[in-house]
């Protein structure tokens, strides 16, 4: 079943892995944006999920806007090697329209809120190191009150 896509931008996400050593360099980034399964959010999992990059909109397929399914999840496995154990790992969201709540191994990161602003979120703690790890985003671009900007659409 196709379903309707909607406003979601995720412009940029990152993997920074911050080391305390004056020795080694103080940061990695790795880009992230490619690999993502999208599905709306009643969806039990993601067998039938589009594979996107991010930036993605799920309004751009309409060639409209609208705000229809207001819902959804962005998946992705990650491996994380296991020489960066004892180092600290943050994933970066340039922009999520309008509400994201971050779950790393099915365990809760935590929650941003607002449309157009970049967000960090430590994940050291939720990772296995070695293994493939399981990165899902749930995003709400349903209407609030309490996000700014109101006047956005």
């Amino acid at each position: 079943m196709k379903y309707r896509l909607y406003l979601l931008t995720i412009l940029t996400t990152l993997l920074a892995t911050a080391t305390l050593s004056a020795a080694e360099p103080t940061r990695e980034i790795h880009n992230l944006n490619d690999g993502w399964h999208f599905f709306p959010l009643e969806a039990t999992d993601g067998d039938n999920a589009d594979h996107v990059q991010i930036p993605h909109s799920w309004q751009c397929e309409l060639g409209s806007y609208g705000r229809g399914m207001t819902d959804a999840n962005y998946t992705k496995e990650l491996e994380i090697p296991k020489e960066r154990e004892g180092k600290r790992l943050f994933l970066r969201f340039g922009a999520v329209q309008s509400v994201a709540d971050l779950f790393v191994n099915g365990s809760y990161v935590g929650s941003h809120k607002g449309g157009f602003t970049a967000f960090t979120m430590e994940i050291t703690d939720k990772v296995r190191y070695g293994a493939k790890n399981y990165i899902r985003v749930v995003v709400s671009n349903a209407r609030r009150n309490d996000i700014f900007p109101l006047s956005s659409d």
